[in-house]
């Protein structure tokens, strides 16, 4: 049978679900797996020819499924890729929440499986009473991995966010709360990586919140999108990894944090208390009002900070898109192509 993934029609930015797209359909073609990649559109005009397919859909398209499902005959199956589910954002108003859900229930009752980044997401599939549906979990590997690059000295609290400016992730509140439990004279650097462009208005206050803060100015910077080169740098040249982010369903960024080596400091969100596997890996905060204090905490003790990373283990080995390749394989069971 065909295999068909069917993404959102820009895959050019650098959010977490197109660079799993991305990473993972290269990782398959290398593993010579037979696959082909579609439009909404171009796939609906596809399953009208009636070829036997599988479908696999991101779940930005979510809207889409219930009609797009319609449209298949038997043996044709629609899976849905799950990167996220925004009903459980807890930036949004409850009323726009409530949407999302009867959005992700009508999607998830007529989707015939789907492929899954994490096993908080798998959980959170099961308590939906969906049914016998297969769940193919495949973690994403590392975007971008240390190599052999050094950190430089750290006189004082350096820190890295790596979060578009959206409020799901969390950024202005942290920064809020920063501003609130810091002086002026405290000696500490924060830079933040990731888009600006995906809510203006929402960056634009984190900005101005930056520019009149006599705390913060000058010692926070916004770093933009980066490319993977700038993106190790930024790894690399901070000791910290801070994430306010209120869900993840994986949380790429947190998995590369650790393995160059850098302490967590993360909300209790989704399936990030995952990636902090003992007190030598990081610390989970319960609150926004807990998280911004602990920093300030690390901020003013520079000798606690030393500590922590003196007590810091060897982060652990990078996974690879070439072993997820592998895992999907196996379990999806999918056609690769003969090679001569």
């Amino acid at each position: 049978m065909r295999q068909i993934f069917v993404l959102p029609a820009d895959q050019r930015s650098s959010s977490g679900g197109n660079l799993y797209n991305r990473f993972l359909l290269a990782a398959l073609r290398k593993a010579g797996a037979a696959l082909s990649v579609m439009t909404i559109d171009e796939a609906i005009r596809d399953a009208e020819r009636g070829r036997p397919a599988r479908y696999w859909l991101d779940s930005l398209l979510l809207d889409r499924v219930p009609r797009f499902r319609s449209l298949l005959r038997a043996p044709s199956v629609c899976f849905v890729i799950v990167h996220y589910f925004p009903s459980l954002q807890p930036a949004a108003p409850a009323r726009v929440r409530k949407t999302w859900r009867r959005m992700e229930d009508a999607a998830f009752a007529c989707a015939d499986g789907f492929l899954l980044t994490s096993t908080f997401s798998a959980r959170e599939l099961a308590s939906r009473n969906l049914g016998h549906k297969p769940l193919f979990v495949v973690p994403p590997a590392p975007a971008v991995t240390p190599g052999r690059m050094a950190r430089p000295p750290q006189p004082h609290f350096c820190a890295l966010m790596a979060a578009s400016l959206v409020s799901g992730k969390g950024v202005l509140a942290f920064l809020e709360g920063l501003d609130a439990h810091l002086a002026s004279s405290d000696a500490f650097s924060l830079q933040i990586a990731g888009r600006t462009d995906a809510d203006t208005a929402y960056a634009q206050r984190c900005r101005r919140l930056v520019d009149a803060s006599t705390v913060l100015r000058d010692k926070v910077r916004f770093l933009g999108a980066l490319r993977p080169a700038a993106m190790k740098r930024a790894y690399a040249g901070n000791a910290f990894f801070v994430s306010a982010s209120r869900m993840e369903t994986f949380g790429m960024a947190l998995q590369e944090a650790r393995l160059f080596g850098m302490y967590v400091l993360t909300l209790d969100a989704g399936h990030a208390a995952a990636h902090v596997n003992s007190p030598a890996d990081g610390e989970i905060l319960a609150s926004m009002r807990a998280l911004s204090q602990r920093v300030a905490q690390l901020v003013r003790d520079p000798a606690m900070c030393g500590s922590i990373l003196a007590a810091m283990v060897a982060p652990p080995a990078p996974a690879t898109w070439e072993q997820a390749a592998t895992d999907f394989l196996a379990q999806v069971r999918m056609p690769q192509r003969r090679t001569a």
